[in-house]
């Protein structure tokens, strides 16, 4: 440092520049800042611009732009030159040599901005969770801590993360310890219009500091006579021998006390209180004696003595108690109960109160001497936490537990053992640690009392020896790793003299002969990681894990562990932990060892260790020993499962949450590899806490938040412990045994004393769905009842937003209903569950089922309905007889392919990997042609597309079917042009934005470059984002040829034309509707849709979603019928032959859960049923075409996790019903231009639940053109009650579909909605207060509003010619034939 020194000092004096332009400092000048290492650069940043400002040598970093006018060329690029070496003298060696190829100070200046500070999400969760962890000490000054806040902050501003001033001044009081309590709450009251401003804060904490720092200073000063316990152990105790230490032997006059009589002895010249007689008299009648050393009491004590204990004792101290009621006189009266009494010459604390205790362990310590020479036993020793009404709080240890005793002493001598400070001053004492005032309190008569504001210890306290609930804490940690804990100071003193055998350690860890122990050879971390893959697993665990992944780094036996649900997932896995840890260390991996499991060996895994630069280790075959250290942690964690689970009486399904916490306590175990350190010490540099630690499978009682309870709903809800929060996440998790969830929450009191009593059984524990925000919702799941007409076979189409959110829930399984609730591992996600009417909750999962497809000899003759012989692979395409035309549509497809510029041929990257791609074959069918078209499609493999690598957002949006029969029916009655255009290849449109490379396609590899692969350029069928990128591609384009994109459905586009009339389009994937009038105008569309995509012309729409259209231009009607789809669904399950029923669902027919099979074998027959395909089959057809079946299908939906033979027979007679009435058609328009709906509900209807379903059905100009039969959400008390809820739901489908017309270009109309029930009715236009109706829920009040706004009018109408009644209940034939005809089905 010198040499540089001096060498910056010779180029101040010897330099080429003018002395007006000097730009280097001299050597008096010089700033000194530490050398860049690689870590915090924002900070190194900015003081390194501050030198080179300095040195006015800061300009070159701009580059040559920044040249000044004047300067030469020269003197600019020795600027540029001096601005250079002082980078680089500023940086450390492992620094220095990546920027020595640099040739001038711009280059190298970027070239760290982009090596050290690249905006990436990791580095932004790694200071997040870095600024969440900051925390300030007590005894911490402020000043350090601003400047350890402002580096963390500057860094996260250097990663353009978008934070204002007042979210940083909230971080920053969130740092800030207990003791500062009142501050936060000071400075947030009186912040000014709510608004906090950092700096005024960080003026306020360092005022705040001084401020406590000269109390404590004034209290230590002369003014004060301060009893210092710091120095009374080598002082001698009681009263000074020296009564006037001053010197001065002057008394005080006693003049005035010569006329004053003493009212015991008459006598004049004293007092009663300086009486000699009354003094000589109590000495008389006193109850004890003193030692016989002259020692007096005097100050805060009670004469509190120690008696010498026999040396063949085994007892600790014990005291002599003086009777304490002597020194209190009548007047000082205080609550024993709540009262400590400040005592100097006690040994120990001690009190006769066990429920103060907050930790304890009974245990004999000998015997309490009180002055009438009773003695009194120490039966226990324990914590004691006390909360003063200051908010404040102190925390005792070592207390005596004599319940004989009748007050409780607090001793100052161990006060100052544990750094705490007693002042006694002006009447009046101060228990301080550092700079924080801890209690105080005032002095009474001759006594100091503590006045405590004690709080209840609830299930705090237990009875068993602590050292048993440590061993349940720890996950049955071994006698020798607690002992060692103890030992370090990071567990309270325990006694193992009562420890005693454990069965459940017993039933995990008994083994037959010890390993020997191992010596780690590593010294670094990630020098060398073990890995091992343990399972399958006898079951499946919450998320559906068989298996668990560990890796172990070698020098401070750090373990991870992933539970997986297949042996693919170890290397995905691998890639996240890795990424984890070198980002949390800084650190690269260097070697990994493991078996030869092929999860190790795959092609994949060994490409991206090489890419990495990782040594791979594997053992010799049949040789487990050589891996012994991943093998024997598995072990070690196996035995840990299973005694932590026979403990809590907990199923097997629970095992990966009892993995997850066997890990983390291990992690906090000594370590004999590591010299019986702790890992989680070693590999953090942090000492370790453990007062979060519970035992596993205890009870817990879990707080309710206030907003998620009524005013007499329970506070809390008893739950069962599981772990702990990982990857980031804060709070306990727990599993909730009444809604068979696993919650997490931080608001929790543990009885650690007692686990769940009945057995959680297995079935429930595959029943579970995740929740992790708020602990407590509404949990009750909904049935599958919602059957609405707002769904299609090929994609999920939703009605409206209520409906949206109901079909996720029950209807369809989709990927962000649950998020994962592991950042390492897919163990809690992708998993949904539901309710079923009888309580039990069913798994729908999306995980691939691992039972081998067979197909069962009772249905051998069903055939799969998308089966019509089309070849399924490329060698069956090019081999069966008609292997001309699939080569000829393969061909034209690559055409398409190759035209729209979809790929370029390149070298596979290292660390990318190609996604495969297969030819789809299928027939499409042409309302004009009896043959088939020929279509192939190339498609990738999108389910190997990782998030956040290939693709990111995947929601593309489709027409609802309500909106398409709005539109035919608006066609159809104002006589307008219908037509129908199809994209060939759409999805190759979309551009991607993610670099995603693939396989060439089989069959048509090209010659030379089989090597090479595809790396896209547009989207391509089958990738996830592709639909997405489809939809944004289309949507910009009809955008810029001026059409309008409805607000009620995201794919209806409309225009308005120069002559008044309009053009409606609206978009199904690839296939799109155009209605208008001017043929002009709908011309120019076409074509220019045909400019920009490759579009084909189908002329006047006849064939749409499996749907075909007829239309009558006379009566202004178009008929939609699923003839052709109905019979493919008869064909499927042999029904077409059946005999026709008249009613789907007759009236005698009542399903219930009872039906449900409860026997495995009944299980298994129906698993080979395929109902939930039928079901699915029939649902289809209800949405498009068919209300009348609405009712049945919403029926049977509801049995779909556990259908039984009667349901069964159900879903067969609605077969029967739709094989005689499959060519009916639903018929749109010839009517008035109105909304006609009409609303019902039965009561009770449903067995299982007693709730009511509700169905509605609406008519826009003649047609039936949205329906839905659904059970309510809620039970209702009465039939109003029920026909009101109803309303209710069909009151916001009215409102939206007034909306949807007016974007179509119809003026605002009021829809008439129909009701049957004149007390809702009259409930709905009144609202007036009503008993029998004022615990209805807020929710269904909205009809008031509308009715009231005008937004909709309810009507009576008779219940004979009510067109919903088929929705709510099964009808007769006549009955239901009436219902047809007022729906619109003929």
């Amino acid at each position: 440092m010198a040499s540089e020194m001096s060498e910056v000092s010779s180029t101040s004096r010897g330099g080429s520049f003018n002395s007006h332009r000097n730009h280097s400092m001299s050597g008096k000048d010089h700033l000194e800042i530490r050398k860049f290492d690689g870590s915090n650069f924002a900070l190194w940043k900015n003081q390194m611009k501050d030198v080179l400002i300095q040195r006015r040598q800061l300009r070159p970093l701009s580059g040559e732009a920044k040249r000044p006018e004047g300067m030469t060329k020269d003197d600019w690029e020795e600027l540029d030159l001096l601005a250079m070496s002082t980078i680089r003298l500023h940086l450390a060696d492992n620094v220095y040599f990546t920027v020595l190829d640099c040739d001038s100070a711009e280059i190298l200046w970027t070239k760290l901005c982009n090596t050290y500070e690249k905006e990436t999400a990791s580095n932004k969760v790694y200071l997040m969770r870095k600024i969440y962890d900051l925390r300030m000490k007590d005894n911490d000054s402020v000043a350090s801590h601003l400047n350890d806040f402002d580096a963390i902050w500057s860094q996260l501003q250097a990663q353009k993360m978008t934070m204002d001033d007042e979210l940083k001044s909230v971080f920053l009081l969130c740092t800030l310890p207990s003791s500062w309590n009142t501050f936060c709450t000071a400075v947030s009251a009186s912040a000014p219009n709510g608004k906090l401003v950092y700096n005024d804060i960080c003026g306020a904490l360092l005022g705040e500091e001084i401020r406590r720092k000269s109390m404590v200073a004034s209290q230590n000063g002369d003014a004060y006579n301060v009893y210092d316990v710091g120095s009374r152990k080598n002082q001698h105790r009681g009263r000074s021998q020296t009564r006037n230490s001053s010197g001065n032997d002057r008394g005080r006059s006693k003049s005035r006390k010569k006329n004053i009589e003493c009212h015991y002895c008459h006598k004049k010249g004293h007092l009663k209180k300086d009486c000699y007689a009354l003094k000589n008299k109590e000495k008389d009648n006193a109850k004890f004696k003193g030692d016989g050393h002259g020692r007096q009491s005097s100050g805060p004590s009670s004469s509190l003595e120690i008696e010498e204990v026999n040396a063949t004792c085994d007892e600790t101290d014990i005291l002599v108690l003086d009777d304490i009621s002597t020194h209190v006189g009548v007047n000082m009266v205080f609550s024993p109960s709540h009262t400590w009494l400040l005592d100097s010459g006690a040994s120990f604390h001690v009190t006769p109160h066990r429920e103060w205790f907050t930790c304890y362990e009974a245990k004999s310590l000998g015997k309490v001497r009180l002055g009438d020479s009773h003695q009194c036993d120490v039966i226990g020793i324990g914590d004691i936490s006390m909360h003063f009404s200051d908010g404040s709080h102190l925390t005792i240890k070592d207390v005596r537990h004599v319940p004989q005793l009748t007050r409780s002493l607090m001793s100052v001598g161990q006060l100052d053992d544990n750094g705490y400070k007693v002042i006694f001053a002006s009447q009046s004492f101060r228990i301080t640690k550092g700079n924080m005032i801890v209690a105080k309190g005032n002095k009474v008569g001759s006594l100091y009392p503590l006045f405590v504001h004690q709080k209840e210890h609830l299930l705090a306290v237990t009875d068993q020896p602590m050292t048993s609930i440590w061993h349940g804490r720890l996950g049955h940690m071994s006698r020798n790793g607690m002992e060692i804990l103890s030992r370090y100071g990071h567990l309270p003193k325990l006694s193992f003299s009562d420890f005693a055998l454990c069965e459940h350690c017993q039933h995990g860890k008994q083994t037959r002969s010890a390993h020997k122990t191992s010596v780690n050879s590593s010294t670094k971390p990630l020098d060398l990681v073990h890995t091992d893959v343990c399972g399958p697993m006898p079951t499946r665990s919450l998320g559906g894990a068989l298996y668990f992944v560990t890796f172990i780094d070698d020098a401070t036996r750090k373990v991870w562990a992933y539970p997986i649900k297949g042996k693919d997932d170890v290397y995905p896995t691998f890639r996240k932990w890795l990424s984890s840890v070198e980002l949390e260390k800084d650190i690269k991996l260097k070697a990994l060892r493991s078996d030869n499991g092929g999860e190790y060996t795959s092609h994949e895994f060994g490409d991206f260790c090489k890419s990495r630069g990782i040594r791979r280790e594997f053992t010799a075959p049949y040789t487990p020993v050589q891996n012994g250290v991943a093998e024997r942690m598995n072990r070690t964690i196996q035995d840990r499962v299973v005694s932590m689970l026979h403990h809590a009486n907990l199923s097997q399904g629970f095992w990966a949450e009892a993995v997850l916490t066997a890990v983390h306590v291990i992690n906090l175990s000594p370590n004999t590899a590591i010299g019986l350190k702790v890992a989680q010490e070693v590999w953090t540099g942090k000492t370790p806490h453990y007062a979060h630690l519970r035992v596993f499978g205890c009870e817990a009682y879990v707080h309710i938040p206030k907003t998620l309870r009524k005013k007499l709903d329970y506070k809390c809800r008893k739950c069962i412990f599981l772990g702990y929060g990982i990857d980031g996440q804060f709070g306990y998790r727990l599993w909730d045994p009444d809604t068979r969830t696993v919650v997490r929450s931080s608001d929790v009191v543990f009885d650690e004393n007692k686990m769940h009593k009945q057995s959680v059984k297995e079935v429930e524990v595959r029943k579970v769905a995740f929740k992790d925000s708020t602990p407590f919702v509404d949990e009750k799941q909904k049935n599958l009842t919602d059957v609405d007409a707002s769904q299609s076979q090929k994609t999920v189409i939703d009605q409206d937003e209520d409906a949206q959110n109901d079909n996720a829930q029950h209807n369809d399984v989709q990927n962000d209903a649950f998020q994962q609730e592991y950042a390492h591992n897919d163990d809690a996600q992708n998993e949904v569950s539901h309710a079923q009417p009888d309580g039990t909750q069913v798994q729908d999962s999306l995980r691939r089922s691992m039972r081998v497809p067979k197909a069962p000899s009772k249905f051998a003759d069903y055939v799969m309905l998308t089966d019509a012989g089309e070849p399924s692979c490329y060698n069956e395409a090019i081999s069966v007889n008609d292997h001309v035309k699939w080569k000829q549509a393969m061909q034209s497809e690559l055409d398409s392919i190759y035209k729209n510029g979809t790929w370029d041929l390149v070298p596979l990257p290292k660390d990318r990997k190609a996604l495969p791609c297969k030819w789809v074959y299928k027939y499409k069918y042409t309302s004009d042609s009896a043959s088939p078209k020929y279509k192939a499609r190339l498609v990738a493999k999108g389910f190997k597309q990782e998030y956040g690598i290939d693709f990111d957002e995947t929601f593309s949006p489709v027409v609802k079917m309500t909106t398409l029969r709005m539109l035919l029916s608006l066609a159809a009655n104002q006589n307008l042009e219908l037509v129908q255009m199809d994209v060939k290849t759409a999805f190759l449109h979309g551009d991607l934005d993610e670099d995603i490379y693939m396989e060439q396609p089989e069959g048509y590899e090209v010659l030379g470059k089989e090597h090479l692969v595809c790396k896209l350029k547009k989207s391509l069928y089958g990738l996830k984002q592709s639909p997405r990128l489809w939809y944004q591609k289309f949507d910009a384009f009809m955008k810029t040829q001026g059409y309008t994109r409805s607000y009620e459905d995201a794919c209806l586009y409309t225009k308005n034309c120069s002559d008044g009339s309009f053009i409606t389009l609206i978009l199904y994937v690839d296939d799109m509707l155009i209605v208008g009038k001017n043929k002009d105008e709908l011309s120019s569309l076409k074509k220019n849709l045909g400019q920009n995509f490759d579009m084909k012309d189908l002329g006047d729409a006849k064939h749409i979603l499996g749907m075909r259209i007829t239309r009558d231009r006379s009566k202004r009607c178009i008929y939609l019928s699923q003839a052709e789809y109905i019979s493919k669904v008869l064909m499927r399950f042999n029904m077409e032959n059946a005999k026709p029923l008249s009613t789907p669902l007759p009236t005698y027919v009542n399903l219930s859960t009872r039906d449900c099979p409860t026997s495995d074998e009944d299980k298994k027959f129906m698993s080979k049923v395929p109902y939930q395909s039928a079901v699915g089959s029939l649902m289809y057809a209800m949405i498009a075409t068919r209300p009348d079946i609405a009712f049945a299908v919403g029926a049977v939906s509801r049995f779909m996790s556990n259908p039984g033979d009667k349901h069964w027979e159900a879903v067969k007679l609605i077969l029967r019903y739709l094989c005689g009435t499959k060519n009916r058609c639903l018929c749109l328009g010839g009517g008035n231009v109105s909304i006609i709906g009409y609303t019902d509900s039965d009561y009770a209807g449903c067995s299982d639940s007693r709730k009511s379903t509700s169905g509605y059905i609406f008519q826009f100009m003649g047609g039936a053109i949205s329906w839905r039969s659904r059970l309510q959400k809620c039970t209702a008390l009465s039939t109003t009650e029920a026909e009101y809820v109803a309303a209710s739901e069909a009151c916001k489908e009215a409102v939206w579909l007034s909306r949807l017309a007016c974007d179509m270009g119809i003026s605002k109309l009021v829809p008439i909605l129909f009701c049957d029930s004149q007390s809702a009715i009259a409930l709905a236009k009144n609202p007036v207060y009503h008993a029998k109706t004022k615990h209805i829920g807020v929710r269904y009040h909205f009809i008031r509003e509308c009715i009231a706004a005008g937004y909709i009018s309810l009507e009576k109408v008779v219940s004979q010619e009510n067109a919903a009644d088929a929705l709510t209940k099964a009808l007769p034939h006549e009955a239901l034939e009436h219902c047809r005809h007022l729906m619109g089905i003929t």
